[in-house]
């Protein structure tokens, strides 16, 4: 008997994965590692991937059959659990699941089981599709329900972190103006803050998030802690909430940007001249670091550290920059960095680095003056 062809092994393998998702629910396989509690219409407990010490951003959803941890990153669905937490192949972690669910037995030639896998596999990409249309909605309900940032509490945190518009008490020229994609908020829902206090909106800076499409996919929200702010003066200091995790998306953010700095030409980040060189950031303060001292910059900023390799760029565009940053422990930060920039440099993109001086974490230190060693701001 001739063997069977890899690409037929493969299509078995998906179309056994797709009943396996539609049979078993996750919360029942996390739920032999971690303990769970109900949380709306999700799950929620510590974090089996990194040193969790407070349930609440470790959250299981059953009906869309993944999970993910919005401290840490690590997200995955029946298989990627497995995989992580025991050492499976998917192979193995396929069969372990067939095995302990009763699915072993399953003719997947079978015409009704095909049936039932293409049915399942259209429902959940429908949920799935409504439920990015959903989220979606909700970061431009956010980013449009809210103000701009200026003498706002948002205008001062920037401020806070060396930044200003025109020229400052020493004549020094920074932005020309504030990014139109920044906006500010005081009642912001925040989990974290609802698990820890009881307190569930915080103030926060908005940022929009869009796609090279020109569509908004949703919104970024950095929390605040506004207790030095002066509401009859507008005035006052303003930094970071104190959360493990102050800087929060909402909405399919895949692909997307935060427009930073237009820079010479006004045009959108679709239409702009051919050879237009486009700096990318990983976070906001530090794209406007940069646009402080090179106001003629196109720059943008890349969301988080794991969707730098995900952001959609126009084809005329020059060489991607990427606004560097040195990290202390160096390892995983790294990592991301490299994924993403080979993930550019497939598409044929030339790649180049824009690193901040020796001493200087990222550009916003230097900036601020603020070397290596030093207590952190809060960035």
């Amino acid at each position: 008997m001739s063997p069977v062809p890899a690409r037929d092994r493969l299509s078995e393998y998906r179309a056994r994965a797709d009943v396996v998702r539609s049979r078993v629910i996750l919360s029942s396989v996390v739920g032999h590692v971690v303990a769970l509690r109900r949380a709306g219409n999700e799950w929620s407990g510590l974090c089996p991937f990194h040193s969790d010490t407070r349930a609440g951003s470790f959250m299981v959803n059953d009906s869309k059959a993944i999970y993910k941890c919005f401290a840490c990153g690590a997200s995955g669905d029946h298989f990627g659990f497995l995989e992580a937490q025991q050492g499976f192949s998917f192979i193995q972690a396929l069969e372990a699941l067939e095995r302990d669910n009763g699915l072993g037995a399953l003719n997947f030639s079978n015409p009704a089981v095909v049936r039932e896998m293409e049915a399942a596999r259209a429902a959940r990409d429908a949920a799935a599709a409504a439920d990015s249309e959903r989220r979606s909605k909700r970061g431009q309900a956010l980013w449009f329900g809210a103000v701009g940032i200026e003498r706002s509490p948002a205008e001062y945190y920037l401020r806070g972190r060396g930044l200003w518009v025109g020229a400052d008490e020493h004549g020094e020229l920074g932005l020309d103006r504030w990014p139109s994609s920044l906006r500010y908020r005081p009642d912001v829902w925040c989990r974290e803050s609802r698990d820890a206090s009881g307190l569930d909106k915080l103030p926060a800076m908005v940022a929009g998030i869009w796609h090279l499409s020109g569509k908004m996919l949703g919104a970024h929200r950095t929390y605040l802690n506004i207790d030095g702010w002066d509401h009859s003066q507008k005035s006052g200091i303003v930094t970071k909430a104190r959360l493990n995790d102050a800087k929060m998306t909402i909405g399919p953010t895949l692909g997307g940007y935060i427009p930073i700095n237009k820079g010479t030409h006004s045009h959108t980040l679709r239409d702009i001249p051919e050879g237009t060189d486009i700096y990318l950031s990983e976070g906001i303060e530090d794209g406007l670091s940069v646009a402080c001292g090179a106001p003629h910059l196109r720059i943008i900023a890349g969301v988080s550290l794991s969707k730098l390799a995900s952001v959609q760029l126009p084809p005329q565009m020059g060489a991607l920059v990427f606004i560097m940053q040195r990290d202390n422990d160096g390892s995983a930060a790294a990592g991301a960095v490299e994924r993403a920039i080979a993930s550019h440099q497939k598409q044929r993109r030339t790649v180049k680095m824009l690193w901040p001086p020796d001493g200087y974490k990222d550009w916003n230190d230097y900036l601020m003056g603020k070397t290596m060693g030093r207590a952190d701001h809060g960035g």
